[in-house]
């Protein structure tokens, strides 16, 4: 599953910390360790990390 959500997020271009996070929140949610809080954290960072191709013009 990891190496799929590498490529995954590799082939839609985004950097690959986007992969790491979005692992480490999977693993949270499965494990049962993250709170409402605790996901609303990770979900922020998750997608301030992510490239959504705007650019000022936009």
């Amino acid at each position: 599953m990891t190496r799929s959500l590498r490529e995954a997020v590799a082939e839609e271009g985004q950097p690959p910390e986007v992969a790491k996070q979005l692992q480490a929140w999977l693993l949270a949610l499965s494990e049962g360790d993250a709170s409402v809080d605790a996901q609303m954290q990770i979900y922020d960072v998750i997608r301030n990390q992510l490239d959504f191709g705007e650019t000022d013009a936009d």
